[in-house]
């Protein structure tokens, strides 16, 4: 037995939503549609320049596990780094 939240295997192809899935997938990545979420609780405010640094160092290490496709949070809203957040744009800015 394989375990899976996918719902998409635990139905015939033919289904109304199976077939709603595959017309998604036509246009969108799979990540977008079937999303997972990690919820991160702290007894710290997380808003600081510390706690965003810890957040995208976890993000960083989130998506380094395979099967990951991708990883949005506060610090990579779009998936992707933030290129302001990194020294080489700020030196470039201020400079």
């Amino acid at each position: 037995m394989t375990i899976t939240y996918d719902d998409r295997e635990g139905q015939p192809s033919d289904t109304g939503s199976n077939e709603g899935y595959a017309l998604l997938n036509r246009h969108f990545p799979k990540d977008t549609i079937i999303s997972e979420f990690l919820l991160v609780e702290s007894n710290t405010d997380m808003r600081t320049g510390q706690g965003l640094a810890d957040l995208d160092q976890m993000a960083s290490r989130i998506a380094q596990t395979p099967g990951v496709t991708r990883v949005i949070g506060v610090t990579r809203p779009t998936g992707e780094k933030l290129e302001q957040a990194q020294l080489p744009w700020q030196n470039d800015q201020i400079g």
